[in-house]
């Protein structure tokens, strides 16, 4: 028992340096720089975290005395946040399902008891997923850590037309050329966010975006065909972390998935002209249009995360 609550503790350390601390830190600098974009993408990230230790402390991934001290030493930050979005009424909000806002408007307005589970669906054994859920939170944290996995969603989800058209390489009808290799150095070397976002940060974090939705999808396709966890907890599970996480890539938002497929429609040319130019030996004949349904087909994958039905297995 002293040694199962040790690893809660070790757990409750690691959020706080790996995912609160640089969330509060995002908030501070999004503050100085003073940019809309900037800012609404750091206060959600933060309030991301508000959604990560509630989840782990349902689950006894955290001691149950982290949520009291950690809420008693944060609480008027994640007001701040929670006011950020409440009085600009920025599309965030609806980019977080209703079930986690009216927990957070319950929680600030009505009471000061954060970490109630009344009214929550519950895990038929939590006990069994520890492991899973270590490794889809630290998938979740990657991502949210990537530069410019924060700049695509920041641009997709928050920008406003202006700011878009200001990115994107089209000019009218005519397109500039996209340079593959500025955009391949952006993924290598990443970096902070920048004052001023390239186009470059945006296509790279296109491509961070694809790589954490299929390794995504893998992971609980697998869990789902897992004998030792019951159906229904692998469902719910995913269920509840996408809840969480889905504001990065909430496709149902805004110009979301417009955008995002007109990403795809820019670096789908430019790729085949790659594929042409370097020789490539391949079977077919390449077509722009290959990854915009390869990413349609992700989206929707992605946006509809699968019902609790059991199947004969359970």
């Amino acid at each position: 028992m002293h040694s199962n609550e040790g690893h809660k503790q070790a757990n409750c350390l690691k959020f706080l340096r790996s995912y609160f601390a640089p969330a509060k830190r995002a908030v501070e600098a999004a503050n100085k720089l003073g940019s809309k974009d900037t800012s609404s993408q750091a206060h959600g990230s933060f309030l991301e975290s508000f959604w990560w230790l509630y989840l782990g402390l349902e689950m006894e991934y955290f001691p149950a005395s982290a949520g009291i001290l950690f809420w008693s030493e944060t609480r008027k930050d994640f007001l701040r946040s929670f006011n950020y979005f409440a009085k600009r009424k920025y599309r965030t909000v609806s980019a977080f399902t209703d079930s986690l806002w009216l927990r957070l408007q319950s929680t600030f307005k009505v009471s000061n008891n954060l970490f109630t589970f009344d009214g929550d669906m519950h895990f038929l054994d939590g006990s069994a997923l520890i492991s899973q859920f270590q490794t889809i939170f630290m998938i979740e944290c990657h991502f949210a850590r990537d530069c410019n996995a924060q700049i695509l969603s920041s641009v997709i989800t928050f920008s406003s037309p202006r700011e878009w058209n200001k990115l994107r390489i089209r000019k009218g009808r005519k397109r500039r050329q996209i340079s593959l290799t500025a955009v391949r150095d952006a993924l290598i070397a990443n970096g902070e966010f920048p004052n001023r976002i390239g186009e470059e940060r945006v296509y790279a974090g296109f491509f961070r975006a694809l790589e954490h939705m299929m390794t995504y999808q893998y992971f609980f396709d697998s869990l789902r065909r897992n004998p030792t966890v019951q159906e229904r907890d692998a469902y719910l599970l995913e269920r509840r972390c996408k809840e969480v996480s889905n504001w990065r890539l909430n496709f149902y938002i805004g110009d979301a998935k417009e955008r995002f497929l007109e990403l795809a429609e820019d670096l789908g040319a430019e790729l085949v002209k790659e594929v042409k130019v370097q020789k490539f030996p391949l079977e077919y004949e390449p077509n722009s249009r290959d990854l915009t349904k390869y990413v349609e087909g992700l989206i929707d994958r992605w946006s509809n995360t699968q019902p609790l039905v059991l199947s004969a297995r359970g």
